[in-house]
Parts: structure tokens; C-alpha cells; sequence
């Protein structure tokens, strides 16, 4: 009966020890997949928040979703109809080429798009119906993203000056860009 209690306190603290080292090495790969998940647009959402501005030539992906635009600068990709989801950016047709890197960030800095307000958010989602909403995503080398965002009621309460203007000059730039892709 000894034998039997002291060879299962040892299976058990066997057992224990290994399944400590199991989850320890699983943590380990969860963290690599992350860091890798986050420079993927599915998981951009995932991505941590810069804690400070970086320099547009840094950049490496943009959503907006106004107008839809979803370029990875990094991979070269502009994706022509990307879709917003709960984790990031999905698409379901091939990336065309995009080779603007610059004319991008000349758009970006024409309207100072890091010098809006983060949130232009007035009210609750919930306190209303309909109403607009906006969201901007810029990820960098660090992997890190700068958001915009702006929801509520009337449009004009909830986005930043020239807004409009820039809407439609990135409206303009995509499909100039789509129809090079399609070349």
C-alpha cells in the first residue's frame, strides 16, 4: 500500500512538473505567433497601440475604411476590396501590386493625419441609430498601429477638418492604383 501511495505522488508530481514545462512552452510559441500575427492584416486588431508618433516613411500598412483602402506598403499589396472584421482586415481576391510608397505618404502628410484627435467619437454607438462612424489604421516597422476613429450621429460632429478632401483624394489615388494592378 506504501509503495502504491509514494509511486503515485511521484506519477503526479511527474506529471505535474511536465505539464508546468508544456504550458511554459506553449506560452513561449503563443508569444512568437503573435508578434508574427500582428505584421499580418487578418490580426492587425491584435496589434499593440504606438505609444508615440513615428515617421511616415516607417510606414507599412494603412486601412480606411471611409473609402476602403487597405495597402500593405511592406508587401507591396494593395488590397482592392478589403472587409473589416473582428480581429483585422480580410480579403477575398488577390493582392494587386503597389508601388507608391511615396505618393501614399504625400496624401498622409497633405492632410497632417497624424495630428487628428485619435477619437472624434461625441456619443455612444448605442445611444443612436445609424449615424457615421470612421476608422483609420497606420501600422508601422515596429509592428506597432496609430489609430483614428470618429462615430456618431451627424458626420460633420465627428471627423477632423478636410475630411472630405481626403476621402475622396484616397478614393482617387486607390483606383488609380487599381487600374495600374490591373495592367
Amino acid at each position: 500500500m506504501k509503495r502504491l501511495l509514494v509511486g503515485s505522488l511521484v506519477f503526479f508530481t511527474c506529471f505535474a512538473l511536465f505539464a508546468c514545462k508544456q504550458a511554459q512552452d506553449e506560452d513561449i510559441v503563443d508569444d512568437e505567433q503573435v508578434k508574427y500575427e500582428i505584421y499580418d492584416f487578418y490580426f492587425i486588431n491584435r496589434a499593440p497601440a504606438a505609444t508615440e508618433k513615428h515617421p511616415l516613411d516607417e510606414l507599412i500598412k494603412i486601412y480606411y475604411s471611409t473609402k476602403a483602402v487597405a495597402i500593405d506598403v511592406g508587401n507591396n499589396e494593395l488590397l482592392e476590396k478589403p472587409r473589416f472584421a473582428t480581429n483585422g482586415v480580410t480579403i477575398f481576391e488577390d493582392p494587386l501590386p503597389f508601388d507608391d510608397k511615396e505618393g501614399l505618404i504625400e496624401i498622409l502628410e497633405k492632410y497632417q493625419v497624424q495630428e487628428w484627435k485619435e477619437d472624434y467619437t461625441t456619443e455612444d454607438p448605442d445611444s443612436y441609430q445609424g449615424g457615421y462612424g470612421w476608422m483609420m489604421l497606420l501600422q508601422f516597422e515596429d509592428g506597432t498601429i496609430e489609430r483614428y476613429k470618429g462615430s456618431g450621429s451627424y458626420k460633420d460632429d465627428v471627423v477632423p477638418e478636410n475630411f472630405d478632401d481626403f476621402a475622396n483624394e484616397m478614393e482617387a489615388f486607390k483606383k488609380e492604383k487599381i487600374k495600374e494592378g490591373l495592367k
